[in-house]
């Protein structure tokens, strides 16, 4: 019964950390996109002198919060356009 309790403890921690490693490469990968969407936008806005109003239009309806949120994880120190 005690070996029984060891191995189920072992496979909760075992799932757990696979949840978590998940969990973050999930978010890493949104994030990515993200800034890859705001260096996009930052295109629209500078290169081709479209309003951040009118950027949100062309991609669908995104919120003025959404352009103005990815447009700053563009700028964000260390990022470089891909």
């Amino acid at each position: 019964m005690k070996a029984e309790q060891v191995e189920r403890e072992r496979l909760r921690d075992k799932l757990a950390e696979e949840i978590m490693v998940l969990l973050a490469t999930r978010d890493a990968t949104i994030t990515d996109c993200e800034r890859k969407a705001g260096q996009a936008l930052e295109r629209l806005v500078g290169e081709l002198g479209l309003s951040a109003t009118e950027a949100g239009q062309w991609c669908g309806g995104l919120s003025a919060r959404e352009i103005s949120r990815m447009r700053q994880l563009a700028r964000e120190p260390g990022t470089t356009e891909s």
